[in-house]
């Protein structure tokens, strides 16, 4: 692959709770490639960012040195339902880039996000139900073959590289080896794996309901600010562990399947899998 200076030449543009951390990670071990170290510029995607202009999202990549391959890692350019405007602007500025995708189980990708928000202050208090439901990106951004169809209007298909969690999970040596070859670089370079992916939502710490607004008080900002540490240890014991997957009703499985299914049998035939690979449990 071509150094193309500070223009990254490729993007890890999601699926969001995928193992893209841990993919961006392994990659960046390369010597061979960069991956910007802050994950999810997002630049496509988020208006505020794209309108600083392409030179400044170039900026970011002056440390990229020699590296062959040069890139960053954004789940949120493969979420059309909030962010429809990220493959063509991919595309307008980074015509040749090489894009790799990584998916996992539609369904627990959804848990693995909502677990995520439990720990964030948005979307915290809403049952698992309802949130899938209620907020139109949970389902989108499973159905992969609508996202994928965003960057076949402008790519072609050797520019994209679609990946399994599952996968990498199994083998992500392989997983590795693949997306070296991919990009261009030596594929027998030896990676040290301890950032492998397994389901990190699971039995993290999370606020709640009270103790997050705790957290957003003048009071609590202010001891944060003078001290971060006893900050912390005053709340660390009022913390939960999620170590239970959200569980999945009749009626709400019936809709995320009503959403997803045909779309999601027909993205396993065009990978080679088969369209039973996952599942609907």
């Amino acid at each position: 692959m071509e150094n193309a200076g500070t223009t990254p030449n490729f993007l890890v543009i999601g699926a969001a709770k995928c193992g893209t951390t841990a993919l961006c990670a392994l990659l960046g071990r390369h010597p061979e490639v960069f991956v910007h170290p802050r994950k999810e510029l997002n630049f496509f995607s988020f208006d505020e960012k794209y309108a600083e202009g392409f030179d400044a999202y170039r900026e970011a990549f002056t440390d990229a040195g020699a590296a062959v391959a040069i890139g960053e890692g954004s789940p949120s350019y493969a979420k059309r339902a909030k962010r429809p405007d990220a493959a063509a602007r991919i595309a307008k500025h980074l015509p040749h880039a090489r894009l790799i995708y990584i998916v996992r189980h539609p369904l627990r990708r959804m848990e693995s996000a909502w677990l995520h928000a439990r720990r964030s202050d948005h979307r915290t208090e809403a049952t698992f139900a309802e949130t899938v439901r209620q907020v139109p990106e949970y389902v989108d951004t499973s159905d992969y073959d609508r996202q994928l169809a965003a960057y076949a209007d402008h790519f072609p298909a050797e520019q994209l590289k679609v990946l399994f969690f599952e996968d990498f999970v199994a083998d992500a040596t392989t997983t590795l080896c693949e997306t070296f070859r991919f990009l261009g670089v030596d594929e027998t370079q030896e990676i040290p794996l301890d950032r492998a992916p397994s389901n990190p939502s699971l039995g993290r710490k999370a606020d709640p309901p009270l103790l997050k607004r705790v957290k957003r008080s003048k009071a609590f900002k202010a001891l944060d600010r003078m001290s971060p540490s006893l900050a912390n240890a005053a709340t660390k014991p009022f913390q939960r562990a999620l170590n239970e997957r959200p569980n999945w009703d009749k009626g709400t499985l019936e809709f995320v399947r009503g959403r997803l299914e045909d779309g999601v049998r027909g993205f396993l035939r065009g990978q080679g899998k088969d369209e039973d690979y996952w599942g609907w449990e």
